[in-house]
């Protein structure tokens, strides 16, 4: 496996494993999101209200993600008092890293999202479409979406703390 896929893969792991231990904590914020969705789309009729709540609930996971994912890391706090090579530098190292990065996302996005949305438009009758949509929605609301904000965290978080790391390490 070359490295720049096994650094890919890092972001991926690292948020499987930060959902598993948080698991009550994103689920249940999610939840909320997915109760919100799903009323949406059985009763036809945005609330603005209960988008303003989603957006707060979604910054309120990706609050918790950044507090207990990467500012209260070892290595991220052993290394605050140092300066630090750029965050970039691991994608100078790596330059394979990002189109894996982007492969990563684009196939999670198909199989996650267009699939999904694909079979209900074409194998769900019209009547029953805004049913087959709060389903899903509530579904992916706790499982789906939620590990994509984790991911999407870890993602920035890589650089971050490899930068961190180099900084430990120089002298």
């Amino acid at each position: 496996m070359p490295a720049s896929l096994r650094l890919a893969l890092e972001p991926l792991h690292w948020s499987a494993a930060f959902y598993r231990r948080h698991w009550p904590l994103v689920a249940g914020l999610s939840v909320l999101v997915s109760a919100e969705r799903a009323a949406d789309q059985l009763t036809g009729l945005p609330q603005p209200a209960a988008e303003i709540a989603t957006t707060l609930v979604r910054l309120a996971l990706v609050a918790y993600v950044v507090v207990h994912g990467v500012s209260r890391d070892p290595t991220w706090r052993a290394a605050s008092q140092r300066p630090r090579p750029s965050a970039l530098g691991l994608y100078r190292r790596h330059p394979g890293l990002v189109p894996w990065h982007l492969a990563l996302l684009a196939t999670g996005l198909v199989v996650f999202d267009v699939v999904p949305d694909l079979l209900v438009r074409t194998m769900v009758a019209p009547g029953d479409q805004a049913l087959a949509w709060a389903v899903l929605l509530a579904v992916k609301n706790p499982t789906v979406i939620a590990f994509s904000l984790l991911w999407t965290v870890a993602l920035v978080r890589q650089p971050l703390l490899w930068s961190a790391s180099a900084a430990m390490h120089s002298r």
